[in-house]
């Protein structure tokens, strides 16, 4: 059991002044150490050379700002079920299509666990409205 876990993690990466925005590299682009960001503010590297730790980007470097960026992970417990075969045929089929519920019912008693939903299945069921 989980009661609850912290985790505060501090990375550096580049905001573009006019947008606010952190500079994307495959995602967000953070670095352990100021000064890899400092260095990649002034100097992009070329795309053919580019890896994560030098990027390659279009902006000069008076255009970008080196930040600090403070990351938060909060785990909680958290209770999450989700409805065995039979409830999920149940409340998908038994009212708008008894007849696919039965069918269905027949075949899980018949093979037993190889029949089952897809998360696909269960996402559309979760949001539709009732």
């Amino acid at each position: 059991m989980i009661n609850k876990i912290i985790n505060k993690t501090v990375k550096y990466g580049l905001v573009h002044k006019a947008t606010r925005q952190l500079l994307q590299c495959n995602g967000t682009w953070l670095v352990d150490d100021p000064l890899v960001a400092e260095y990649v503010r002034n100097y992009s590297t070329e795309w053919y050379n580019a890896e994560y730790r030098t990027p390659s980007h279009e902006f000069e470097a008076d255009e970008l700002k080196v930040v600090k960026v403070t990351i938060t992970e909060e785990y909680d417990d958290l209770n999450v079920e989700i409805p065995s075969f039979e409830e999920y045929i149940e409340k998908k089929y038994k009212k708008e299509n008894p007849e696919h519920y039965y069918y269905l019912m027949k075949q899980y008693k018949e093979y037993g666990n190889s029949i089952t939903y897809s998360l696909y299945d269960l996402l559309e069921l979760n949001y539709k409205k009732e």
